[in-house]
């Protein structure tokens, strides 16, 4: 018996030590796609902010009634800022993977924060003949928290809104003390309740069809839970197919700050 008990216990510490081998080769794996992803992400900005900035120059220069090279050009500008915020979900996920993502703290006024990302998507929404409201409750006070966290929060899901023919977000304060919530809803295609866990997933949409009609990454919304998750929040869907979509993120109106690594240990995503 006794010699059936070391063989059993050298069998175990072989396979705890193949698992390890396992997890180690997982885990190194892992940081090279990380690492791939963030140089190819910025390597890929830096020539989509020149084009970008070439076509700001040419939209001095063909008025408004230009015709072709005026649609050209619209063309041009509304697919380098998708290109764009592409990309930088791919930077801001790769960051959160490899846990250097920190928390800037700083003092935010939500109005104001809700006003820019409004503004630089409301084009995108003019060109679709989507009409993009916002309303900032009175009583939503001054947060503490990390404003490009919060902006990019609030764009992806306004842009994921507008994509999927949406219609509209709104900011209130929420009824739970200590936090602010964020309403983006819209009037598109909604989603079935079975698929509601399935979005808030990296690279993965809806329908993963090769078939689908809506581009993009896959990115958008699992980077939103991980931010709120970041920011010691959360992210909430309400959806029926052919009833629009809405979406509630409930962040703090103080962040401790935390990094990515630490909010995803957590488990506060």
């Amino acid at each position: 018996r006794t010699d059936q008990l070391r063989t059993a216990m050298e069998q175990l510490q072989e396979q705890r030590a193949h698992v390890e081998r396992v997890n180690e080769r997982l885990k190194r794996d892992n940081q090279y796609k990380t690492d791939f992803l963030a140089i190819v992400s910025h390597e890929l900005r830096t020539p989509l902010t020149s084009i970008i900035a070439f076509a700001d120059l040419l939209d001095t220069h063909i008025p408004r009634d230009g015709g072709e090279s005026r649609r050209q050009l619209d063309e041009i500008e509304k697919n380098g800022q998708i290109l764009l915020e592409m990309v930088d979900n791919v930077l801001e996920t790769a960051r959160i993977q490899s846990g250097r993502d920190e928390v800037s703290i700083e003092l935010i006024d939500v109005s104001d924060l809700v006003g820019m990302v409004v503004q630089s998507l409301a084009p995108l929404a003019s060109k679709k003949g989507i009409a993009l409201t916002s309303d900032v409750s009175s009583e939503v006070p001054l947060v503490m928290s990390d404003w490009e966290k919060l902006r990019r929060i609030l764009s992806n899901l306004v842009n994921n809104a507008i994509k999927f023919t949406g219609e509209g977000g709104s900011v209130a304060r929420d009824a739970e003390e200590g936090f602010v919530r964020i309403e983006v809803r819209d009037t598109g295609i909604g989603i079935p309740a079975d698929k509601h866990e399935l979005i808030f997933e990296r690279f993965t949409q809806e329908n993963m069809s090769t078939a689908r009609r809506f581009g993009g990454s896959g990115l958008g919304l699992s980077l939103v839970k991980d931010l709120a998750g970041i920011l010691g929040g959360d992210v909430s869907l309400t959806s029926r197919p052919g009833e629009g979509s809405e979406f509630v993120v409930r962040v703090p109106v103080v962040t401790v700050a935390r990094t990515g690594s630490e909010a995803s240990e957590g488990g506060g995503s």
